[in-house]
């Protein structure tokens, strides 16, 4: 409970985050209007922002019960924690399927939209290829690894630095 505001915070910052991410993969679609790889690139973008969507929402449910959680067991013996989780982990349990299915479907979204971008004149041929490497990684390791917690953190490591090359 000591630390409820910077648990907020950190939250609505990647919410705001994936929101932005969601805006910039729409405007780098729209680039993409008068040429033909038009036809690639916006179901790529259409799969990877449903994916956001879906990260966010499970992301809002972490933020809140986070919060809540915590004022709910503020002084709560350990038999009362134990008692409170157990009920909340169906819950926990469907957000952690629906953060997988993002990672999995925004990685299907990136390796659609690499390929158009790599057919598409409006990018550097390079950035396509990079991108349909990644999603394409992702998803692979994803369906070896599934139950694993942690094996997306170096794929979320590099759609970050692509976005941000993709933006310089």
């Amino acid at each position: 409970t000591a630390n409820r505001g910077i648990w907020i915070v950190s939250y609505q910052v990647m919410v705001f985050g994936l929101f932005v991410r969601l805006a910039g993969l729409v405007a780098l679609g729209s680039l993409h209007t008068h040429t033909l790889a038009r036809t690639v690139v916006w179901p790529g973008v259409a799969i990877a922002l449903a994916a956001i969507v879906i990260n966010g929402i499970s992301a809002g449910y972490y933020m809140h019960m986070g919060f809540w959680g915590a004022e709910q067991l503020k002084g709560a013996t350990d038999a009362v924690r134990g008692a409170f989780l157990e009920n909340i982990r169906p819950g926990s349990e469907l957000m952690i399927c629906l953060e997988r299915m993002a990672k999995m479907f925004f990685s299907l979204g990136l390796t659609v939209l690499g390929v158009g971008l790599a057919l598409g004149k409006v990018t550097q041929r390079w950035l396509g290829v990079a991108a349909a490497v990644i999603g394409f990684a992702g998803m692979m390791t994803l369906f070896a690894l599934p139950y694993s917690r942690t094996v997306f953190i170096p794929f979320d490591i590099a759609i970050a630095a692509w976005f941000v090359v993709l933006g310089a």
